[in-house]
């Protein structure tokens, strides 16, 4: 009979639109088939822990709570009981859903601790050139995985397939995805596109060539009351 399987126990950083979605998604799954522990949420002032050996239960009216927690968003607590649970030989991911640089800041230290990381910020992978490499380097000292796509392209999973088509050694053409479209092409060179449905819905609805058209600003407000910007 097959051991029982352990669970990821998953701390969630970062809960407005993406982040309450991801959380909302993660609690759907049924309890009994669920990979996943949810064991921290975190605003960007308060912080909802369960208690040891628990998950934060799908039945509880989490908004609420963590709006009433007395417990601050402190980092550097959080690192503490993360690193905590791994030594405990725990698995362990955290969920950067935020655009903060004080969040991406941890991802080594997260890493190193042989903490997994999962985010939708870019501010981690396509900034400073030296958090960059101290995540790659953290990542392969402790073995623990960063795990990251594109946020461009109204969220279609771009970096994951090319790093796959590289990897297995596929001739592709990354402007049309064909195979063999491009013989011995296995290394990315330009990417063109309009990468960005917020911006594309923004400049089809400002550009109408009207002199009486709509407003910059009224634009922005409606694709932010249609959800298309993401707020944090």
């Amino acid at each position: 009979m097959p051991g029982k399987q352990q669970k990821i126990l998953v701390a969630a950083v970062g809960v407005g639109l993406v982040g309450s979605e991801f959380v909302k998604q993660l609690q759907s799954i049924p309890a009994a088939s669920s990979p996943f522990k949810l064991v921290t949420l975190f605003s960007s002032s308060r912080a909802l822990y369960a208690p040891e050996g628990e998950s934060i239960p799908a039945s509880l009216d989490w908004k609420a709570s963590l709006k009433e927690s007395t417990t601050p968003a402190d980092l550097k607590v959080l690192t503490d009981k993360v690193r905590a649970l791994v030594q405990a030989g725990q698995k362990v991911v955290v969920v950067d859903n935020t655009s903060s640089e004080d969040v991406s800041s941890y991802y080594p230290i997260w890493l190193e601790a042989g903490v997994n990381v999962a985010t939708a910020s870019k501010k981690g992978l396509s900034g400073e050139s030296a958090l960059f490499e101290a995540i790659v380097d953290a990542s392969r000292a402790s073995g623990a995985k960063i795990l990251h796509e594109s946020s461009v392209g109204a969220g279609l999973p771009v970096i994951a397939p090319l790093k796959e088509l590289v990897a297995t050694g596929d001739k592709v053409c990354f402007n049309c995805f064909h195979h063999l479209c491009l013989p011995n092409t296995q290394q990315v060179h330009k990417i063109e596109g309009v990468l960005s449905g917020t911006m594309s819905y923004i400049f089809n609805n400002f550009s109408t060539g009207s002199a009486d058209g709509p407003a910059f600003s009224s634009v922005v407000a409606v694709a932010r009351e249609k959800g298309y910007t993401v707020r944090f």
